[in-house]
């Protein structure tokens, strides 16, 4: 696989940015989308762009491991999982892998 290389703004621009500069602009733009959030389509937007539905997972929690197909994230943001014996699962939070990935 080939990883693309290191370049620096400075290259793209050709000149020197400053980064308290760049980390200022970046924080104003993001706030400024936070604060303009739709969130009556926010779960749709996510599952739209998420490559985890529809995969089979391992969900790595404090209070356990838990394994099946990510099928569908709920209304409150919960990964909901069927689990191999046939039940649903709400998983809140934790670490999730991809089965294919590791």
């Amino acid at each position: 696989k080939n990883e693309p290389k290191a370049i620096s703004i400075r290259d793209i621009t050709g000149k020197k940015i400053s980064r308290k500069q760049l980390l200022s602009s970046f924080l104003d733009e993001f706030e400024s989308k936070l604060l303009n959030i739709n969130h009556e389509n926010i779960i749709d937007q996510w599952k739209k762009y998420t490559s985890t539905i529809g995969k089979e997972v391992k969900i790595e929690t404090p209070a356990g491991i838990s394994c099946g197909i990510a099928t569908d994230v709920d209304e409150t943001g919960g990964l909901i999982l069927k689990q191999e014996n046939g039940t649903e699962k709400k998983i809140i939070y934790g670490d999730c892998f991809h089965k294919e990935s590791e």
